[in-house]
């Protein structure tokens, strides 16, 4: 199957361009892209079919107040219709593990969802700041991945809820499940933020709770636990979190 990408170079002059008109233009975008591959053209229709109900999200986002201190509420409400929208795209392996067609998505369809979560870095004007977000060349930063990733790993049932379960978020995801290797095992990530929606520990607590978590994962493989497995498993290390924090 063919599919389209960007390089590196061309997402930075892009992004430095659309930074400045305020929009994007894409025909500039297609002019820049390639298509590699063999036989059919990747079919976008039923991503584009569901990018407005996207963007009518976000409206309904910006007006809550959550808006202003939990954008990465957001970020785990969109979780779930990003990845779903793509994967009934029915992509190859080989795209979704291509940085070029990551940077090709990020700037035709979800633009407007980067530079928002991501606008302090994209007001700078400053590419050092803000190419990681789009480059995908950190799979943990580059906002797109990181947020197609979060969907497929909450989808239980058909239901993505686990996504934005736990409010003040970022460093949950970002830190203790995206870059390490409890995100290899959808269940223990399911348990692990399910856990933490309902028992929310201090930042400092949690950083130790995920550090033991993920010393564990090198000596246990947990891909092949079943979701009560991984309950008990994420359980016993907030017991012993809890414990220790009594003992002091």
């Amino acid at each position: 199957m063919r599919y389209p990408i960007l390089t590196s170079e061309a997402t930075s002059e892009l992004a430095s361009r659309f930074l400045e008109l305020e929009d994007i233009n894409l025909e500039l975008i297609e002019d820049k892209s390639r298509w590699i591959g063999v036989g059919a053209e990747v079919n976008f229709k039923p991503l584009d079919r569901q990018i407005s109900r996207m963007k009518a999200l976000h409206i309904e986002f910006l007006s809550t107040t959550e808006s202003k201190s939990d954008a990465d509420r957001f970020e785990g409400r969109i979780a779930g219709p990003v990845h779903s929208a793509i994967m009934a795209c029915d992509i190859p392996q080989e795209a979704l593990d291509d940085p070029g067609f990551w940077r090709y998505l990020a700037l035709t369809r979800f633009w407007w969802f980067v530079i928002w979560r991501e606008k302090r870095a994209f007001n700078s004007r400053n590419s050092s700041r803000y190419i990681r977000y789009v480059n995908a060349k950190n799979p943990t930063v580059t906002v797109l991945i990181r947020t197609f990733n979060r969907g497929r790993l909450s989808l239980v049932d058909g239901s993505y809820d686990l996504a934005y379960a736990a409010p003040m978020a970022t460093d949950l995801w970002q830190s203790h499940i995206l870059p390490v290797n409890t995100s290899y095992s959808p269940k223990v990530t399911r348990a692990f933020v399910d856990r933490h929606a309902r028992d929310r520990l201090m930042t400092n607590t949690l950083r130790s709770v995920a550090k033991s978590i993920n010393r564990t994962n090198t000596n246990i493989v947990t891909i092949d636990y079943s979701q009560e497995e991984a309950t008990d498993y994420i359980n016993s290390h907030w017991q012993s979190s809890l414990e220790e924090s009594t003992d002091e």
